[in-house]
């Protein structure tokens, strides 16, 4: 029953992800688009972008979604290389388990 409940969840998220067309976001293009807003949103709370884009790239890892590479160049480019290495590293890990 738990294993029934977990690929319903699971293929809700894919489907979720496929109809809103999430992997326009994560696009080089989309991520120059969205830049200014983020940079504003990441200077007033930093914390919580980053959690964000931590349990964000758990997710993808989790579930095999394309775009983690996309995510892990933006990480580097809106965290910067020490931050953006260390949140990373950390979510694919834990995405892997």
């Amino acid at each position: 029953m738990k294993k029934l409940v977990l690929l319903i969840g699971i293929a809700g998220l894919v489907i979720g992800f496929l109809y809103f067309d999430i992997n326009q976001f994560l696009t080089l293009e989309g991520l120059k688009v969205s830049l200014g807003r983020f940079e504003n949103w990441r200077t007033t709370t930093p914390l919580l972008v980053g959690v964000s884009f931590f349990l964000l790239y758990v997710m993808f890892a989790v579930l095999f979604l394309p775009g983690a590479v996309v995510m892990t160049l933006a990480a580097g480019a809106m965290f910067g290389m020490f931050w953006g290495l260390l949140i990373v590293s950390f979510a694919s890990s834990f995405g892997r388990l």
